[in-house]
């Protein structure tokens, strides 16, 4: 993938041999793209560098980020205002994040039938159907509108992801805990609080327990909770 530093023109090469080395920013691999962000004016792409596998389900593997990599378009220095910003964006985002190359974890398993059943051709909707816990789809506003496959999308939950297995009555069991944090009015207490005038409620959080019992029977339950639904 190319991308252009003043335009933010995006490109995929199928060889990249026809990139100069002196242009590239990125020669190791990476665990998936975060987005394009802006920071004081300038952009920033951010990309996943490392992360750890805490799960799998349905044979899909789920990571969650531990080092992302903050690239500038702009070259030479930059402010310290912007290199702090910079920094905390980094430490939000290694901090409780999780993503998946397989399995969509921004729907409960009901959510995902539904949407399955539709038969919707959407691509987007395809590696992540519930857009409002698709923290990161602002990010790839540029790749939307240049029309980018969405192969290159990593779709990022903001939560928490736990699994373990045991025995239940002699079969081999396997627990998950999933939470997921809606974008909608996310923030610290007292500064994210009550509803919009939309009908959002602030730290909407949803966390779904699945049980997988021998292999074959699946146990999805979901518990929600969030801010006091009043304007306060």
């Amino acid at each position: 993938m190319v991308i252009e530093r003043n335009t933010t023109s995006i490109s995929v090469v199928k060889d990249d041999s026809v990139i100069e080395a002196a242009r590239r920013v990125i020669s190791g691999p990476i665990y998936g793209i975060v987005g394009i962000m802006n920071v004081l004016g300038v952009n920033y792409l951010g990309v996943i560098e490392n992360a750890a596998q805490v799960g799998t389900l349905n044979n899909a593997k789920i990571y969650k980020i531990t080092t992302v990599n903050m690239v500038p378009f702009r070259l030479g220095n930059q402010l310290p205002q912007a290199q702090q910003m910079v920094s905390d964006v980094k430490s939000f985002l290694e901090d409780g994040f999780y993503f998946s190359y397989g399995y969509d974890l921004t729907a409960s398993r009901q959510r995902r039938l539904t949407w399955m059943q539709q038969k919707s051709a959407d691509p987007l909707k395809l590696i992540a159907c519930d857009h409002q816990y698709f923290w990161n789809l602002a990010l790839y506003r540029d790749f939307l509108w240049q029309k980018v496959d969405a192969r290159w999308f990593t779709p990022l939950i903001q939560g928490y992801f736990a699994q373990s297995h045991g025995p239940v009555n002699g079969l081999d069991t396997q627990f998950t805990l999933i939470s997921r944090r809606m974008w909608h009015g996310a923030g610290t207490r007292y500064n994210a609080r009550g509803i919009n005038d939309q009908g959002y409620v602030a730290n909407f959080c949803e966390t779904e327990q699945i049980m997988v019992v021998g292999g074959r029977f699946l146990i999805s339950h979901v518990q929600i909770r969030g801010s006091v639904p009043v304007f306060w």
